[in-house]
């Protein structure tokens, strides 16, 4: 019931915001706004900030996505963000034996969002995403028994996004945004013994998740 309620009211302040955008009322010449063409490249400063500023460990998600790319034409963009984690551990464990364990990810979101400037320094946008990704972690433990566990996600969905843009001067600026993604994830997971291989397990499964994405990650951008 909550989801339904954040739905309905993320789908209302989306179709505002497209009315908000398509009405001039601050009676601006935006003829040569809507031939401009320009490039945005971001970086999530969200880590680097929480560590500059220490804050506490209610510190603000650092979100999927590390770099963001926008292509602008006028008040609308194409957008493209991607994100990855990649880590590998050995350990030593109690008998002599050892565990490696690894987890990987990959995000990647693209879609097309409206531009909205609300005074000079200030900018509000909204869009729509596409989102994959994939995550992957495995452990391999030879001790006694070589075990080997894995489990892969495999997500595609989209929604709806909105974000606002704070412009420090004409070519760097900051950002952050919400989405509200419906996501469907594929998980398999495997477990397989060396000697006992009747306790071996392959499982598939799948499920929907509806995902409130808070504006906590904040993007450093350059434009060129």
């Amino acid at each position: 019931m909550k989801n339904h309620i954040l739905l309905l009211i993320f789908s209302l302040t989306f179709i505002f915001s497209q009315n908000l955008l398509a009405q001039d009322h601050d009676g601006e010449n935006h003829g040569d706004h809507d031939r401009e063409k320009f490039s945005e490249i971001g970086i999530n400063a969200t880590s680097f900030i929480n560590e500059f500023i220490s804050l506490n460990s209610n510190d603000a998600s650092i979100g999927d996505y590390m770099i963001s790319y926008k292509y602008h034409f006028g008040s609308k963009a194409l957008r493209l963000g991607i994100g990855g984690n990649f880590s590998q551990a050995d350990e030593d464990t109690d008998g002599n034996g050892t565990r490696t364990t690894n987890n990987n990810s990959f995000d990647i979101r693209l879609g097309y969002e409206w531009n909205k400037k609300i005074t000079k320094r200030w900018g509000f946008y909204s869009g729509m995403d596409i989102i994959g990704g994939s995550d992957y972690n495995s452990s391999v433990s030879d001790n006694f028994e070589r075990v080997e566990t894995s489990t892969r996600t495999s997500v595609v969905g989209g929604g709806p996004i909105l974000g606002i843009q704070f412009f420090i001067n004409s070519h760097i600026s900051l950002m952050t945004e919400g989405s509200l993604y419906f996501k469907h994830s594929i998980i398999n997971t495997k477990e397989s013994f060396s000697l006992n291989s009747e306790f071996n397990t392959d499982e598939t499964n799948s499920r929907n998740d509806l995902n409130f994405g808070l504006p906590t990650a904040l993007f450093f951008i350059v434009r060129f």
